[in-house]
């Protein structure tokens, strides 16, 4: 109790309790020109010592060195419970020493506001993990995703799969034994010649290239080359205009578009080990799909440098910082589909004691910075923090492969289907030695 009020009849006199900077009784009279007015106490903290303690989990709060090697606060979060102090003549000390190599998650800031050793922390924490008049009125309202990487270019060896992939082989199949029945049953029934395949004669028709043709009066038999020759026009005309753009633009693997789509695939969701706790039912369901850091310090020098081996557990503030970086690469490096968000609102707040007398002030500021538009000058202040110290990539990591000429080695599948191919028309063609022609 703060606002506090004593009457003590029969005396007229009135005494107020003054819980700043320590408790004592004032006698007051509450009667003034414009009536009975009392202020309340929260307005002036008489510069009250007030613990606190920040998380380090940037934008929210960031802890760094300056060139002079002194302990840095920048973040969201951090310059609120500044503005706090300065605003409500508090003086705030920090719990425990700052260390700006330490990762602090803000559930060890809870935990230590559950135990009443912080009166003001520098951290936030969703509403509906624990008790919702345990925290402040609504800080951030942000949503809880998946970054993944985008998919990469195709290298040579997958690009000479893609054309020759099952498709080109179907059509040649299909149309060379199609056409070379059809020769065959003309031969044998309009021409009274023996059985003969011509397979090896109708082929460079369907690549598109010169073939053979038989001097004949049948008009039908013309109509069959002509389909030779415009299915080969077809096939050869294709296949052109895929080697002359994958080879000079090669495209993209499938872009992941849920979860599901990770498990055939080498990239995990890289999961910070505090956050594995709080996930840990979400973590039970998709355990084949993610992979838990060895500590945290490893998970944000991934995720900080876009190690693009894995996916990143991410929230709306942070991700914006990304997004705009990224904006300055020649091509995004990550992304967030549709499907990959865990939570599409969460309200976030200030965690605070059980029946804290600063509840009723951190709110009043609360709604005052954001009708000061502050937040966002923070969060841009803390984004060129981050770019300074390294906390997001400088440089574009997608660098642009140039183009250099094909290598002997990149021609393996070539040289494969050569061998193949060789090999079939020798067999072939002692297989047509072996049976006699009769006339």
């Amino acid at each position: 109790m703060t606002n506090v009020i004593v009457h003590l009849p029969p005396e007229e006199k009135y005494y107020y309790l003054q819980p700043y900077p320590e408790y004592s009784w004032h006698l007051k009279s509450l009667i003034s020109e414009v009536g009975i007015f009392q202020p309340p106490n929260w307005r002036n903290l008489y510069n009250k010592t007030l613990y606190t303690q920040p998380e380090h989990t940037p934008p929210n709060t960031l802890i760094f060195e300056d060139a002079k090697g002194r302990i840095r606060l920048s973040g969201f979060v951090a310059r609120m419970i500044f503005l706090f102090g300065e605003h409500f003549n508090a003086h705030l000390e920090m719990y425990q020493p700052l260390d700006a190599h330490k990762a602090v998650h803000f559930t060890e800031i809870t935990h230590m506001v559950k135990e009443e050793l912080l009166d003001l922390p520098m951290t936030l924490d969703a509403a509906g993990r624990g008790n919702w008049w345990d925290i402040s009125y609504a800080v951030l309202l942000n949503k809880v995703a998946i970054m993944v990487p985008l998919s990469s270019q195709l290298d040579i060896d997958e690009v000479f799969h893609l054309l020759l992939d099952l498709r080109f082989f179907l059509i040649l199949c299909v149309a060379s034994w199609m056409f070379s029945i059809l020769l065959g049953l003309i031969d044998y029934f309009f021409e009274k010649i023996t059985w003969n395949w011509h397979l090896f004669e109708i082929f460079p028709g369907i690549l598109g290239q010169s073939f053979n043709e038989h001097c004949t009066r049948l008009m039908g038999l013309r109509m069959i080359y002509l389909f030779i020759a415009i299915i080969g026009l077809i096939i050869n005309t294709e296949f052109a205009a895929k080697v002359n753009s994958y080879f000079t633009s090669p495209p993209y693997h499938r872009q992941f578009e849920n979860l599901k789509d990770l498990e055939a695939s080498p990239v995990k969701i890289l999961l910070q080990p505090a956050d594995a706790v709080i996930m840990d039912q979400w973590l039970k369901h998709w355990h084949q799909v993610a992979v838990v850091a060895g500590n945290a310090s490893d998970f944000f020098v991934n995720r900080q440098n876009f190690n693009t081996t894995y996916g990143y557990v991410v929230q709306t503030p942070l991700w914006d910082i990304y997004h705009r970086r990224q904006g300055y690469f020649r091509r995004n490096i990550f992304h967030i589909p549709a499907a990959m968000n865990l939570h599409d609102m969460m309200i976030w707040g200030i965690p605070l004691p059980t029946d804290s007398p600063y509840r009723e002030p951190l709110n009043y500021l609360i709604h005052l910075v954001h009708e000061r538009g502050l937040m966002d000058a923070w969060i841009a202040e803390t984004y060129g923090h981050m770019v300074k110290l390294g906390f997001v990539p400088l440089h574009d990591p997608s660098r642009e492969e140039e183009l250099k000429a094909l290598k002997v080695e990149d021609f393996q599948w070539i040289w494969i289907l050569h061998v193949v191919g060789t090999i079939s028309h020798y067999n072939w063609y002692n297989l047509d030695l072996d049976e006699p022609i009769e006339l």
